[in-house]
């Protein structure tokens, strides 16, 4: 039998699952910005009862003077900011085939604990990140403080609400998608790169590197575990499985065909992401993104993957970006999902008590409809193009009876807040789903003109309660077991570095009620 301690050591180890914790009270101070070899900085994800996923990538002239040697880097656990006592250490190898990207997929931790870690090579040292295990599914737990980020466009703007994001101690970072732009060029941050899309590995490993290199990115991966699913513009924008939908973002197709295009971005993310997928990296046998974390008994949350599997959309026959509804759209053999993950998806959500189900995706679940009465207007990239996968959903919770379901999502480059009921709109029912969007860290939102088109069509979406695009920042979700907490944070500029955080509007989502409430900013 493998000890947990032998467990421990070893790099890659075997995976575990659960997850836990109480209220943060960690020592940040020591967390200061890599440099060097380390100088994008290190991370940990996809946080279990007993497990964790710890990340760097080794850069630098060092590195590239031994370009193409596997690399060894030492990897360090503590469970105090200092290291004077390490839990434990090991080696990991750094392989050029991977981009020097090092994943140390880290069991035998106690539940519902802090740790700290680090990185070491050739006498060179990393910043300290802090991680946490979850508590163990079914355990009590009162309380956890997630962090909802989305859309974070480096050539556009400076990533400022992240600053904000750390001195609010997460205990957890929900990052929904668009991690990377495909696109690298903009007015605000110029790109050092000599093309404007990426369309090879080593342009979108190019991308992330220079996204690791944010200050702000880096304190916020260092923070807390972050749990992170893909949308699409760590490929291009607006794709699916076979397919993807020109825009004004990209510049032509891709050389070598779309499902090529689809490879490289997803090999470039899972070297780059904290994720338990990446062990695919290492022995070859692919996992799927989609998966289900819980947290003690107060949240299941199930991470959806809405771009592998779609089929492709209707109603749009030119390939445009929106659409209008057509005899097609109901087909109930469509799917979002796609059968293998849908069966997946109903076999798992709302199975393990939890206080709370959320489901984890990427954008609006609710219908949302930017026309008229006269002429319907939605975004074909939306679950709009897919209402029967939505219905069944829906008919899944009413029919099993899930209370408390939550949807937790971004893409959209707004806050949206709102609620469903088995019919649309809510018809004296009980709500089914609350919807909690975040908007962008730093993609362009749109300005005064969308918002006012969506406040004008507010007849048209019963389901939204709130909705506002002009403003980048992150949302704070305090998950309680009475109630959750929606806190918006806004930045004032993401065109200059460091600029003021504050709160846009707050909310309550009562359990055992759904409804959202508008919380007095006294």
């Amino acid at each position: 039998m493998i000890s947990r301690r032998q467990l421990l050591k070893a790099s890659p180890a075997i995976l575990a699952a659960g997850h836990a914790w109480p209220r943060v009270g960690a020592n940040t101070q020591s967390l200061a910005a890599s440099s060097g070899c380390f100088a994008l900085g290190v991370a940990s994800g996809d946080p279990r009862d007993h497990s964790v996923v710890l990340w760097t990538r080794l850069c630098g002239d060092s590195v590239e003077r031994s370009l193409g040697q596997t690399q060894d880097v030492l990897w360090q656990v503590s469970r105090d900011p200092m290291f004077e006592h390490l839990e434990n250490q090991g080696r990991v190898a750094a392989r050029a085939e991977l981009a020097y990207c090092v994943h140390v997929f880290l069991d035998g931790l106690l539940p519902d604990t802090e740790y700290f870690y680090r990185f070491k090579f050739q006498g060179e040292v990393s910043s300290a990140g802090r991680t946490r295990t979850l508590p163990s599914p079914g355990s009590r737990s009162d309380g956890l403080r997630m962090a909802l980020t989305s859309c974070q466009e480096y050539s556009v703007g400076y990533f400022n609400a992240y600053v904000d994001l750390v001195a609010q101690k997460p205990d957890l970072v929900f990052q929904t998608g668009d991690y990377i732009y495909e696109t690298a060029p903009g007015a605000v941050r110029p790109s050092p790169f000599p093309w404007d899309e990426a369309f090879t590995l080593d342009q979108y490993r190019a991308l992330y590197a220079l996204y690791r290199s944010d200050q702000a990115l880096q304190q916020a991966h260092a923070v807390a575990p972050w749990v992170i699913i893909w949308d699409d513009h760590e490929v291009v924008n607006d794709w699916g499985a076979a397919h993807y939908l020109p825009s004004p973002y990209n510049t032509g197709p891709p050389e070598h065909g779309h499902l090529s295009r689809v490879e490289v971005g997803r090999r470039a993310y899972l070297e780059h992401m904290p994720l338990r997928a990446s062990a695919a990296l290492y022995d070859g046998r692919e996992r799927p993104l989609y998966d289900q974390v819980v947290i003690g008994d107060l949240l299941e949350l199930n991470l959806l993957d809405v771009r592998s599997y779609r089929d492709l959309p209707v109603c749009n026959g030119d390939g445009s970006l929106s659409f209008t509804p057509c005899e097609g759209i109901d087909d109930p053999r469509r799917s979002l999902l796609g059968g293998e993950q849908e069966a997946w998806f109903f076999e798992h959500f709302g199975t393990h008590g939890c206080v709370w189900s959320a489901i984890g995706q990427t954008t609006v679940f609710a219908p949302f409809n930017r026309g008229t009465q006269d002429q319907a207007d939605f975004e074909t990239d939306s679950w709009d193009n897919y209402p029967a996968n939505r219905q069944r959903i829906l008919k899944h919770i009413s029919n099993r009876k899930i209370p408390n379901v939550i949807s937790l999502a971004g893409n959209i480059h707004a806050y949206y807040l709102g609620t469903m009921g088995a019919t649309d709109p809510l018809q004296g029912e009980s709500v089914l789903i609350s919807e909690i969007v975040t908007t962008s860290i730093s993609a362009g939102g749109g300005g005064e003109e969308r918002y006012r088109t969506a406040q004008d069509n507010r007849a048209l979406n019963p389901d939204m309660k709130f909705f506002d695009n002009r403003y980048r920042g992150y949302t704070l979700v305090d998950v309680g077991r009475e109630r959750i907490d929606v806190d918006l944070r806004v930045v004032d500029d993401v065109t200059a570095k460091r600029t003021a955080c504050n709160s846009l509007a707050s909310f309550s989502i009562a359990a055992d009620d759904g409804e959202i409430l508008k919380a007095d900013k006294a």
